[in-house]
């Protein structure tokens, strides 16, 4: 999710593109996004700066322009990721997951209108706050919204395209992975498996090991290895 496949010249993204990445056209001050398998005559400069985001986790449903902030947050991290793409460094699959990250997540919060309805706004942003606190437990927390559990979980798989556990599992997932390819370290060596259980909200590390290897297909150990 939210993975960087191309940055840099418009005229150059064409080949690149798949049936599902987002296209971010960065300007100066405003940023226009297409959506996947949308048709539009909006054509950009071939000078303009483009990247392309696979499987983002955004709600625009058409062409869709969005204020960058002043600082130029998108624009800066748009050309981090072109400088990231196209060099050598050694954390380079890191360091664009995480700028993809970033753009989706300046692009949903500086949309007029994000596509949300309140409720499931609400949802991931807890979500999000809660995703290293293993004593976050989603159904109980679900259950002290003021609407119907079922209602509130069938609203969010149809607006997010996921359930809220499923969406949970995910970032955690994700976040897991990113911390185990980091290689970050504490004062005296690499995280272990039970650190970064830990801190992707996993009291237990054998079941954080048992979820990670569902969702990876490896153990995160063997996922480390193979980095």
């Amino acid at each position: 999710m939210n993975k960087i496949i191309f940055a840099g010249k418009a005229r150059d993204a064409g080949a690149a593109r798949t049936g599902a990445s987002f296209t971010v056209i960065v300007g100066s001050d405003a940023v226009t996004v297409i959506p996947p398998a949308v048709k539009t005559e909006f054509s950009p400069a071939d000078e303009s700066l483009c990247v392309l985001i696979e499987r983002a986790l955004l709600p625009f449903k058409e062409v869709t322009v969005v204020q960058d902030d002043k600082n130029g947050g998108i624009l800066h991290a748009a050309r981090q990721s072109e400088a990231y793409l196209h060099g050598s460094t050694a954390k380079k699959e890191t360091v664009l997951s995480a700028l993809g990250g970033l753009i989706v997540s300046y692009l949903t919060a500086f949309a007029s209108d994000d596509g949300f309805s309140p409720i499931t706004r609400q949802i991931l942003t807890d979500i999000e706050k809660n995703l290293s606190d293993a004593m976050f437990f989603l159904e109980d927390y679900l259950k002290t919204l003021p609407l119907n559990y079922d209602y509130v979980r069938k609203l969010f798989k149809k607006e997010v395209g996921a359930t809220p556990h499923e969406y949970l599992i995910r970032q955690r997932m994700e976040l897991a992975a990113g911390l185990l390819k980091s290689g970050i370290s504490n004062r005296y060596s690499s995280y272990s498996v039970s650190q970064v259980a830990e801190a992707c909200g996993f009291a237990d590390p054998l079941y954080f090991s048992k979820v990670f290897k569902k969702y990876y297909g490896v153990a995160p150990a063997s996922y480390v290895k193979n980095r």
